[in-house]
């Protein structure tokens, strides 16, 4: 069998140039934070102008251009480090915890109450009905009664005062507590954000060329079905170290 090696240039015309649809979709599924990072400024002046009341939020976050209510209540999952799957765990829990149905709090120095349109029940929770995966985010969803029940446990969970909640929770949710202080909003946001843009950085690096290797990996044994197509493989015999050991390649293809 002749050894074909074709040069750059030859191989330019049927390459892809830029990331087709599919890993395009797939890259915003993990790619969250950095549209996180990049909106937190707007998220910040939505709550620092609702300090009328504990929902003012509402009618503020309607008003805005271009920022989803899913996207805001994403930022305060992050923030609040309870993502889908403890709302998940949490859910068949709330009917229980909230026998009437309503959340009492303190803020602002005065009790307040809200009552549950939906969770209360025990309806499930979590990213994909809550539109804050990463296909949802990248197409964006107006606020629905499970989303603003959500948005105002987040918020307010920490000072509820006629019932507990479980403490893993309840204790992180306490941003509610910072509307009406802009200094402090703006350093809580700022300083977690730079926390978790860190801890997250390698990991969607990583995460973002495995998913190129798949698609690859896919491609080819879609095309050749007979063929043994794996990623992470070796060909013996291939080495970097004078054959110690043989050489690791993204993906791997051997004939049939």
């Amino acid at each position: 069998m002749s050894k074909y090696t074709p040069t750059p240039e030859e191989l330019k015309p049927r390459a892809s140039l830029f990331w087709p649809d599919e890993l395009r979709a797939k890259e915003e599924a993990i790619s969250v934070i950095p549209k996180l990072i990049k909106t937190q400024d707007k998220f910040i002046s939505i709550l620092d102008v609702s300090d009328g009341s504990p929902d003012a939020w509402i009618k503020v976050l309607g008003q805005m251009k271009d920022f989803p209510a899913n996207l805001f209540l994403k930022h305060l999952m992050v923030l609040a480090d309870v993502g889908g799957e403890p709302l998940k765990r949490l859910s068949p829990e709330l009917p229980g915890i909230f026998k009437d149905g309503k959340m009492v709090f303190m803020w602002n120095g005065k009790s307040h109450a809200y009552e549950f349109k939906t969770i209360h029940s025990g309806v499930k929770i979590g990213n994909t009905n809550l539109f804050v995966d990463g296909a949802s985010l990248a197409t964006g969803h107006d606020l629905d009664e499970k989303m603003e029940d959500v948005i105002m446990l987040l918020l307010f969970g920490s000072a509820i005062t006629n019932t507990p909640l479980p403490p893993l929770i309840g204790e992180k949710c306490m941003i509610g507590s910072l509307i009406g202080d802009s200094a402090a909003l703006k350093r809580f946001v700022k300083e977690r954000y730079i926390f978790v843009s860190r801890i997250t950085a390698g990991a969607t690096s990583n995460a973002l060329g495995q998913i190129a290797q798949d698609f690859v990996r896919d491609y080819l044994q879609s095309a050749l079905p007979k063929w043994n197509v794996r990623r992470n493989g070796q060909i013996q015999g291939i080495s970097q170290n004078d054959g110690d050991t043989d050489m690791n390649f993204d993906v791997v293809v051997i004939a049939a």
